[in-house]
């Protein structure tokens, strides 16, 4: 169901009450098996993953390279930043 669809809001029919039925859902699972299987997929992640030591400066696996972002991309995160504080009125 799509709360914010056009017809919702063009008639007025929604409330902040159904946001609260899609915020996140955390299941806890007490299984050493899992959390090992788990904890050995993020090692994987990890190794092959690209390191940030700090804004300007990344570490690459050998035998990948960072993604450079696109001049257009760019301008659009530019752009985003001046409305992050959205985020926070839902």
């Amino acid at each position: 169901m799509n709360f914010f669809s056009k017809e919702n809001m063009a008639t007025g029919q929604y409330s902040t009450s159904h946001l609260l039925r899609g915020t996140e859902l955390m299941l806890v699972v007490d299984s050493e098996e899992l959390n090992a299987q788990l904890r050995t997929k993020m090692q994987e992640y990890e190794e092959d993953a690209l390191k940030v030591i700090d804004v300007d400066t990344s570490i690459a696996p050998e035998g990948k390279a960072a993604q450079e972002v696109s001049d257009g991309k760019n301008r659009l995160l530019q752009i985003l930043k001046y409305f992050n504080w959205g985020r926070f009125i839902m």
